[in-house]
C-alpha cells in the first residue's frame, strides 16, 4: 500500500465525515441541498473512471430505492417536506459514501482508519477492531443490496408485486448473512 493511497484515502475519508456532520448541523433544507450536491460532484468526478462507473451504476438503484423508502415511511408519519429533506440527506450521504467506498481500498481504509484512532488506545479503543468493524460494514451494505435485488427478482418472476413481502425475506437473509460473519470472526478470534 502507497503512501501516497493512504493520504488520498484519509482526506476522501475526512471529507465524508465532514459533510456528514456539517449536513447534519445545517438547517433542514440547506443540508440537504448541500448533502445532493456534493454527492452529485463527486459522483461526475467518479464517473470517469470504467471501473467506478460499473460498480457504481450497480450500487445507485438500490440506494434510489432506499431513498425511495425513507421518502415513504417519512411521509407518512412526519409529512411530504419531512420526507422530501429527510430523503434528500440521506441519498445525498449514501451516494458520496458510495463514491468513496469505489475510489478508496479497503486495505486503505483499515490503515486510514486504525492510525486515526491510534492516539485513543490509551482510554481502551482498539483502532484495529474499529477499522475491521468500519470495512464489514462497508462490505456488508452491497452484499445486502444484492441480495434485496435478487429478492425481488425472484417475486417479481413469481407474479409477486412489491410489497411488504419483500422484508421479511431480506431479515432473513440479513440474519443468515450476520450470523456466517459472526462464525468467520469468531474463527479467527475477534
Amino acid at each position: 500500500m502507497s503512501a501516497a493511497g493512504e493520504l488520498r484515502a484519509g482526506w476522501r475519508l475526512a471529507a465524508l465525515a465532514l459533510l456528514a456532520l456539517v449536513v447534519t448541523l445545517l438547517p433542514s433544507v440547506a443540508g440537504a441541498v448541500l448533502a445532493i450536491l456534493v454527492a452529485g460532484i463527486g459522483l461526475c468526478a467518479a464517473w470517469r473512471s470504467p471501473r467506478a462507473r460499473a460498480a457504481l451504476r450497480a450500487q445507485l438503484r438500490s440506494l434510489l430505492v432506499v431513498a425511495a423508502f425513507v421518502l415513504v415511511m417519512v411521509g407518512v408519519f412526519s409529512g411530504i417536506e419531512a420526507a422530501l429533506i429527510a430523503a434528500g440527506r440521506i441519498l445525498g450521504l449514501l451516494v458520496l459514501a458510495a463514491v468513496v467506498a469505489v475510489s478508496v481500498s479497503q486495505t486503505e481504509m483499515m490503515a486510514v482508519v486504525g492510525r486515526a484512532l491510534s492516539p485513543m488506545r490509551g482510554v481502551g479503543v482498539n483502532p484495529d477492531r474499529v477499522a475491521l468493524v468500519l470495512s464489514l460494514t462497508i462490505t456488508t451494505a452491497p452484499v445486502l443490496l444484492r441480495h434485496a435485488r435478487t429478492i425481488r427478482e425472484v417475486q417479481r418472476m413469481r407474479g409477486l408485486r412489491p410489497g411488504p413481502r419483500f422484508v421479511l425475506p431480506l431479515l432473513v437473509v440479513a440474519l443468515r448473512h450476520a450470523d456466517t460473519m459472526a462464525d468467520s470472526l469468531t474463527a479467527r478470534g475477534l
